[in-house]
C-alpha cells in the first residue's frame, strides 16, 4: 500500500545517514496522492495538548441535517484555559440515525476550528457519534442528551470500541461536573454486560491490568459517612459476574474470562465482597502453593477477611528468602482494610529492625483507600525520622525512594487542608535529589483531585443517597 511505499522510498533515501521525522513524513506524502499527512502530524507533534471535540446538529424541515463539529484544546478541570486557540489537523467521521432509523457516517477532514457535515437521508438524526470507529485522537465530549440517546437508542448499532468511548466522555463531563453521575452509572448494566474491554471500562480499569477499584474511579471523592453505601452499589454492580466467574481460574475458563476476573476481584476487593472474601480464607491455608499471580489476590483478600491470616502473613514476610516475593508479601500487609486494624499492623511490622527500604516502600504505599491512606498519612509523620533510617537519601539517587510517599500526602484531596499539604510535601520531598519535579507534580495531582471533588462531590452525594 501507500505507507509500505513510502517507508520503502524513506528507507533507501536515507540509507546509512541520519534522517528526521520531516523527511519521514514527505516520503509518505509522496507514495500516497492524498492530500499531506505531514502537515497533519505535525498538528500533534509540534504544539502540546490534544484536542477536545463536540457536536451540534441542526435539522431544517425535508431537507439533510447538519452537524457542526468543534475542536479546542482539551484541559483538566484545575487547569486555566490558555488563551492562544490551538488547531490540529486530521480525518473524521461522524455516525448517525437515518430518518429510516439505520446507521450512516458522514467524513470529512478537520482543518479549522469547526467543520461541518451533511448527513444525507436524515432530517432530523435520533442520535450522533462525533467519533465514529473511534479513531481520532481526541477527547469526545457529548452532552449529557446526546450520551443518553446514544445508551437508548444506538446502543447496538455501536461497536464495543465505540460503546467504551461513549462512557469515557461521559465520565469527562461528570469530571467536569457537566453531567450527574446518575447518567453516568446508568451505563454501567450495559456495559457489565459486554465483552472484556466494556467491564474494564466500568470498572475503572480501561488498560486492562486488573486495577480495577469500583465507581469507575470516583472513590477518591466518596464522602467519609456513604463510603459503605457506594461499596454496596459496587457489589450489587458486579454480583452476577462474581458468581460467573468466582476468585481463581477455571479449566474452562475463556481468556475473556480470566482478563475480566482480574477486574471483578479488584472491584470486589474495594467493595467488601463477602463471596470473594470467604473464597479467599478457605484458599488461604495453602496460598503457597497457588501460583505466584493467584497468591497475592488471595492474600489481600483474606489479609483483611481474617485476622489470623494476617498474623501468619506477617511472619511469613520476614521469613521470605526470594525478595519479590518478600516485597508482595509486605505490600499485602499494607493492604489491611480498617483503619485501627493498619494501624496496629504498622505500629508492630513498621519500626521492625528486619524492615529495609523495600520492604517499608511496600508497606507505606499500598493502602486501598482514604481510611486507610489518612492512618499511613498520621503514621509517617509521627515516625519520619525513622523511616529516614531506613530509607537514606543517596545523593546520587535518579529518584530517592522517599518520592514514592508524595502520593500518601498529594492523595488526600482535602481543599480545607490544601495549603498545609503542599508546605508539608515542599519541606519534606522538595530539596531531596531529583526531588523537585515530583514534588510540583504531586502537588498538581492534588489540586486536579481537589478541583474535580469540588465538581463531582454534590453529584456523587445525590446518586448514593437518592436525592
Amino acid at each position: 500500500g501507500p505507507f509500505q511505499r513510502g517507508i520503502h522510498a524513506y528507507l533507501l533515501a536515507h540509507a546509512d545517514r541520519s534522517a528526521t521525522l520531516a523527511d519521514l513524513l514527505a516520503a509518505i506524502d509522496g507514495a500516497s496522492g492524498k492530500p499531506p499527512i505531514a502537515r497533519a502530524f505535525a498538528s500533534f507533534t509540534n504544539q502540546p495538548g490534544a484536542p477536545a471535540l463536540e457536536a451540534t446538529v441542526t435539522c431544517a424541515g425535508d431537507k439533510p441535517a447538519h452537524t457542526t463539529l468543534a475542536q479546542h484544546r482539551y484541559y483538566p478541570v484545575s487547569t486555566a484555559a490558555a488563551a492562544k486557540e490551538q488547531l490540529w489537523r486530521f480525518p473524521i467521521c461522524v455516525a448517525y440515525e437515518t430518518t429510516a432509523h439505520a446507521r450512516a457516517e458522514a467524513c470529512g477532514a478537520m482543518e479549522e476550528a469547526t467543520l461541518d457535515l451533511e448527513l444525507p437521508g436524515a432530517a432530523c438524526p435520533g442520535w450522533i457519534l462525533p467519533d465514529a470507529g473511534e479513531h481520532a485522537y481526541a477527547r469526545t465530549l457529548l452532552t449529557p442528551e446526546q450520551a443518553a440517546a446514544l445508551r437508548d437508542h444506538a446502543w447496538p448499532s455501536l461497536t464495543s470500541r465505540e460503546r467504551r468511548a461513549v462512557f469515557d466522555s461521559v465520565r469527562t463531563r461528570v469530571g467536569n461536573g457537566q453531567a450527574p453521575v446518575a447518567l453516568l452509572m446508568s451505563f454501567m448494566p450495559k456495559l457489565l454486560a459486554g465483552d472484556r474491554f466494556a467491564v474494564a471500562a466500568a470498572l475503572g480499569d480501561p488498560y486492562l491490568v486488573g486495577a480495577a477499584d469500583g465507581l469507575v474511579g470516583l472513590s477518591a471523592f466518596v464522602p467519609a459517612p456513604l463510603l459503605d453505601a457506594a461499596r454496596k452499589r459496587t457489589r450489587a454492580q458486579i454480583a452476577p459476574l462474581v458468581r460467573r466467574l468466582g476468585l481463581l481460574a477455571r479449566p474452562a475458563d475463556s481468556l475473556d474470562d480470566q482478563i475480566t476476573r482480574a477486574d471483578v476481584v479488584a472491584a470486589g476487593r474495594w467493595a467488601g465482597d463477602p463471596a470473594l472474601a470467604q473464597q479467599a480464607v478457605a484458599q488461604s491455608a495453602h496460598y503457597h502453593d497457588l501460583a505466584p499471580d493467584p497468591r497475592i489476590t488471595v492474600a489481600t483478600l483474606a489479609v483483611t477477611a481474617s485476622p489470623a491470616f494476617a498474623t501468619r502473613v506477617r511472619t511469613d514476610a520476614f521469613a521470605e528468602k526470594d525478595p519479590d516475593l518478600r516485597h508482595q508479601l509486605f505490600a499485602v500487609l499494607g493492604s489491611i482494610r480498617g483503619p485501627a486494624r493498619l494501624r496496629a499492623m504498622l505500629d508492630s511490622v513498621g519500626l521492625d529492625p528486619r524492615v529495609d527500604a523495600r520492604d517499608l516502600v511496600a508497606l507505606l504505599t499500598s493502602y486501598s483507600d482514604e481510611p486507610e491512606r489518612a492512618v499511613v498519612e498520621t503514621w509517617l509523620r509521627a515516625h519520619w525520622d525513622a523511616v529516614q533510617k531506613v530509607i537514606p537519601t543517596v545523593g546520587s539517587e535518579d529518584f530517592p525512594p522517599l518520592l514514592f510517599f508524595t502520593g500518601v500526602f498529594s492523595g488526600a484531596c482535602d481543599a480545607s487542608r490544601r495549603d498545609e499539604l503542599v508546605a508539608e510535601m515542599t519541606k519534606r520531598f522538595g530539596s531531596l535529589p531529583s526531588g523537585a519535579r515530583p514534588t510540583q507534580h504531586a502537588i498538581e495531582r492534588l489540586d486536579d483531585c481537589i478541583a474535580e471533588r469540588k465538581l463531582v462531590e454534590p453529584s456523587l452525594r445525590a446518586w448514593l443517597t437518592g436525592h
